[in-house]
């Protein structure tokens, strides 16, 4: 089964709403194994580009940290392959890191490599986002994630 937008939105609503809770999360994890692939953070990444725009700056943040608490959660799924997991653990901090760095130049960029009607969708939605600012506001410094309050250096 392909992965949809509807997954992600459907996982970070498990995961806020749960307040990143294993016991509440890792029974939607387990029912989506076949999602579950080294592939996933870059259907994270290309959903994010086409998605987040459209969301006010509140919800962009706490979408970034959804994804940090992904990734956490990830470390620990006790189902699925371990390296596997791990790797997609990685590679959603990374992602995660990259919302809260990217620019809206950079955004730019990357949508004039994207299909033309992606494009149009996103040209749209870029009018708002300011220069030079960071297009998800953290208010986390250093390489730290978020995950029931409290913090996790890694």
């Amino acid at each position: 089964m392909p992965i949809t937008s509807h997954f992600f939105k459907t996982l970070f609503n498990a995961i806020r709403d749960s307040d990143a809770d294993p016991q509440f999360v890792y029974p939607f994890l387990q029912s989506h194994l076949d999602q579950l692939t080294n592939q996933l953070p870059q259907h994270l990444r290309n959903w994010a580009i086409a998605t987040l725009p459209t969301f006010e700056p509140e919800q962009q943040c706490d979408t970034a940290n959804d994804i940090a608490n992904f990734s956490l959660l990830m470390r620990g799924f006790p189902l699925g392959g371990k390296a596997t997991n791990v790797e997609i653990a990685i590679a959603l901090n990374r992602a995660q890191s990259w919302l809260r760095q990217v620019r809206k130049r950079e955004l730019e960029e990357l949508r004039e490599r994207l299909s033309s009607t992606t494009r149009m969708i996103l040209r749209r939605q870029f009018y708002h986002l300011v220069e030079d600012e960071p297009f998800v506001e953290s208010h986390f410094t250093g390489q730290h994630f978020v995950r029931s309050g409290s913090e996790y250096n890694l």
